[in-house]
């Protein structure tokens, strides 16, 4: 036996599991007790007895506690088999007993298995539950996210899965989404694909293209991983269409800032300078109008260049007007007004201003012309929008045409188009047919100080000027331009339905007097101009440069003087402080203040202290005449 059982065990070899070998054994002795058993029990019984009792019963129970469940099944088969042949024949009844605790210990084991087997059941399904909860977790994170995510295969661009928020973005159902590829959704297909190549993850900003063709900035992040054995990327799309919006809109706003900086700037200068500047203009006006004047037996000449001195005044004490509109540092004054008689009055200017080659064609056509507006600001609009159609066509020449027209702006085009409520408006229209404005150039026409011209042809602030009083009337601006054909500059301006009052902008006539007038000015000039003027036009003057001495003057003899006409800007007392001191020592008393430009004063704040009139510096001799008579009219019909 023991030979049998040696050869058997060299023969499984020295790399055998123990179970298996155990296997082996079982198998050994169960084959040699089918074959051999009985023969074997005959000629030797009592050793047998002996053998199993101190051998194979213990060697079973051990092997039946170790082995596996095929191991235990067979141990407890051949222990059957030896309690069948030899256990009831042992006297005593010892291996019988044996054979059945080895038998019981065998099912024991059995029954252990199962449990283990049962145990190992139970955790498989609550690890394959925790497995489920843990997808569905996640899937409930992926389909709740706001950002669009997709799974992609990074070989073939494919799109394996994709969440909803990434559905909703792209227009796309999940079904046509998952039939897509990356480059399907991507506004710039070559650059996509070279961030997949190169394994960037963090993308700059991308366009992306939703199912309706829409195009739409989105930021891109990407990561790489393997997944059942296959290279995929998870993209995150985030829409940034409009944080791009914001961004240029806060660009704008801080545009806007830095130019309303600038014209800041600007309007500090223009108020420094111009008080002098028109101080200066002043004395160069006047002494050329009183030569023209008191000269009337001046030669063709000398009345041809005082001409050009008037002119050359005029034109820059419009440019100082313009500069100070642009800048914002002037007030308006808005009433009811008809815009015909503006119209007509600026082409009579103009006709005199502009070639002979440029033939003007008025086309007046509004019944109704009454805009709320300060006169003096739409006749300059009207000049220089007419001062531009005849620059654009002075070397050929042609027809210009202002137009004069009444409109109704619908919802679309008021809003859409010009900015503006719905409604009934006054359409101004200047059209020429010079050489156009080119469509690069269309952009900043609007712009302070651009233009097109050579050096000492403009100064790039008429269409600005423009622009601003039309914004500031509540109106709005359409330009329609051909390079080589004109261009077409309409201004709407929302209609007044009510009486208005027609203004005459220049009147020239010269009104005279004969009352007193203390004149009080620290420029020696101008107190000269204003003497000589006054005394031409009848009036008896007496001037003072100080307003400290011209306060001691009144106090001393308040009824001798019918008018009073002040400098606004003087050392030690300022034009509106001596008129406060006049008022108290003659209540009422006719004061007109002059100025040549303040930001702290304007028609409407002289009123409200007293003062009855008011002059722009530089003042011609109709203008100071007119409003001294009308100051002194006023005051009379008034009891004063």
């Amino acid at each position: 036996m023991r030979p049998l059982l040696a050869g058997f065990s060299n023969w499984i070899g020295k790399g055998r599991s123990f179970n298996l070998k155990l296997l082996a054994v079982i198998v050994t002795l169960m084959i040699s007790y089918t074959a051999a058993f009985p023969f074997l029990f005959q000629l030797f019984g009592p050793a047998i007895r002996l053998f199993c009792i101190a051998f194979i019963f213990p060697v079973s129970i051990f092997w039946g506690v170790r082995g596996g469940l095929v191991v235990a099944a067979l141990t407890f088969l051949l222990n059957f088999m030896l309690h069948h042949h030899i256990g009831y024949e042992f006297e005593g009844g010892v291996i019988g007993p044996i054979a059945l605790i080895a038998a019981v210990l065998t099912l024991g084991r059995l029954s252990d298995l199962h449990r283990k087997l049962k145990q190992g059941l139970q955790d498989r399904v609550e690890t394959e539950k925790e497995l489920r909860d843990s997808e569905e977790k996640y899937r409930r994170i992926f389909e709740m996210e706001s950002d669009g995510i997709a799974l992609i295969d990074a070989e073939t661009g494919q799109i394996l899965e994709i969440n909803q928020a990434a559905i909703d973005l792209f227009q796309y159902s999940r079904e046509e989404a998952l039939q897509l590829n990356a480059v399907d959704v991507s506004a710039e297909p070559e650059k996509t694909l070279a961030s997949i190549k190169d394994r960037n993850e963090k993308v700059p900003i991308r366009y992306m293209r939703k199912k309706d063709g829409t195009i739409f900035s989105a930021e891109l992040l990407l990561t790489f991983f393997e997944l059942q054995g296959r290279q995929v990327f998870n993209i995150v799309i985030r829409d940034i269409s409009e944080r791009i919006d914001a961004e240029k809109e806060k660009l704008s706003i801080e545009r806007q800032l830095q130019r309303a900086h600038r014209m800041e700037a600007i309007g500090t200068l223009a108020g420094g300078i111009a008080h002098d500047f028109n101080n200066i203009l002043s004395a160069i006006m006047g002494y050329a109008e009183l030569m023209q004047i008191q000269n009337t037996n001046q030669d063709e000449k000398w009345r041809s260049h005082l001409e050009q001195i008037q002119m050359a005044s005029s034109r820059a004490k419009n440019l100082v007007h313009q500069i100070l509109a642009f800048s914002r540092q002037t007030d308006t004054s808005k009433k009811p007004i008809a815009v015909k008689p503006i119209v007509k009055e600026a082409l009579q200017l103009l006709r005199a201003a502009i070639p002979a080659n440029i033939e003007i064609n008025q086309k007046i056509s509004a019944e109704e012309d009454t805009v709320n507006a300060d006169p003096v600001q739409i006749h300059q609009v009207i000049m220089n929008l007419c001062t531009n159609a005849s620059q654009a066509m002075a070397e050929k020449g042609g027809e210009m045409e202002i137009g004069l027209s009444n409109v109704h702006l619908n919802a679309d085009i008021a809003f859409k188009h010009l900015g503006l409520e719905p409604g009934d408006y006054l359409e101004i229209a200047v059209k020429d047919i010079g050489y156009g404005i080119a469509p690069e150039v269309m952009e900043n026409i609007f712009n302070p100080y651009f233009t097109t011209k050579q050096l000492g042809e403009g100064t790039g602030l008429g269409l600005s000027v423009v622009h601003g009083i039309v914004k500031k009337h509540q109106g709005s601006m359409m330009v329609d331009s051909t390079v080589g054909k004109g261009s077409t500059f309409k201004v709407y301006l929302p209609l007044a339905h009510e009486g208005a009052e027609v203004v005459e902008v220049s009147a020239s006539k010269i009104q005279t007097g004969t009352e007193r007038i203390l004149v009080v000015d620290d420029e020696p000039a101008i107190l000269d101009i204003y003497s000589e003027m006054l005394n031409f036009l009848g009036y008896r003057t007496e001037s003072r440069t100080s307003s400290l001495e011209a306060l001691s003057l009144f106090t001393a003899k308040p009824d001798y003087f019918d008018v009073v006409i002040t400098d606004m800007a003087m050392p030690n007392m300022t034009g509106t402080e001596l008129a406060e001191k006049i008022t108290r020592v003659a209540p009422g008393f006719p004061i007109i203040m002059s100025t040549g430009y303040s930001t702290r004063i304007d028609k409407e704040k002289i009123e409200a202290i007293g003062i009855k009139g008011f002059l722009m510096k530089p003042v011609v001799m109709a203008e100071l005449s007119r409003e001294i008579r009308r100051v002194l009219d006023e005051t009379e019909s008034q009891g004063g």
